[in-house]
């Protein structure tokens, strides 16, 4: 897996935000709160759409509007108010939009609790769920899936990570230990090919660098990337 952040994308005057366009959906990251993403999926085919973690949910609103596309879902990687505080605002707006959360996380609002393997639509937008307990105890992943080449049906293009993956890190244990977060991401997430890009909850890139640059000082690589994590910040 690889950041978005690292991959090409354009400019989308819509939503006056850069997008990537996958196989099958729009992915629109949308900087909330202080150091928060939340996210806007776009199916390209019915032009319904779903919204990640919107923690903003007047930010969301105007998004939508301005792609003039339909809400009918609500994607909450875990419960915290950072993530799921604009759900009852954005349920009350969209009467009948499907608020989907972990099951036994709580998430505010939430119409349809999910666990590990099931599966959603988002349009002709396939969403399956991956469960990432550790952050809290029913933090869940979206892995958005578009169409495969030479004989293949889906491939993993996206994963909305919450606060289980960033950039140079990965989310506090607040519910979880150590070994709770490898399973997470090195046997449950372990299917989803280095292809695919991912949607982290926050930018914390810089800090993580600098904290590997402390536990590896001289590491080329670590240098590498940091370097590269303040440039990018620099041109925001």
């Amino acid at each position: 897996m690889r950041s978005w952040r690292s991959s090409l994308f354009r400019y989308d005057n819509l939503a006056s935000l850069y997008a990537l366009y996958g196989a099958v959906c729009v992915q629109i990251p949308v900087p909330i709160l202080a150091d928060n993403y939340g996210y806007m999926i776009i199916d390209r085919a019915t032009k319904q759409a779903a919204v990640v973690d919107p923690a903003d949910p007047r930010l969301m609103e105007q998004m939508l509007e301005r792609r003039k596309v339909q809400l009918t879902t609500i994607l909450t990687t875990h419960r915290h108010h950072d993530h799921a505080g604009g759900n009852l605002e954005l349920k009350k707006k969209f009467p009948g939009v499907v608020v989907v959360g972990g099951k036994g996380d709580n998430v505010a609002g939430v119409t349809k609790e999910v666990s590990d393997g099931d599966r959603l639509s988002i349009g002709e937008t396939l969403v399956q769920i991956v469960e990432t307990p550790c952050h809290t105890t029913g933090h869940v992943v979206f892995v958005v899936c578009g169409r495969g080449g030479a004989g293949v049906s889906e491939v993993a293009e996206g994963v909305f990570s919450g606060d289980t993956l960033f950039i140079g890190g990965v989310g506090a244990f607040f519910h979880g230990s150590e070994i709770d977060m490898h399973k997470s991401i090195n046997q449950n997430l372990s299917w989803v090919p280095d292809s695919a890009l991912v949607f982290c909850g926050h930018e914390y890139t810089v800090e993580n660098c600098r904290f590997a640059e402390w536990l590896e000082p001289g590491n080329p690589l670590v240098l590498a990337r940091s370097s590269w994590a303040v440039k990018r910040r620099a041109m925001k």
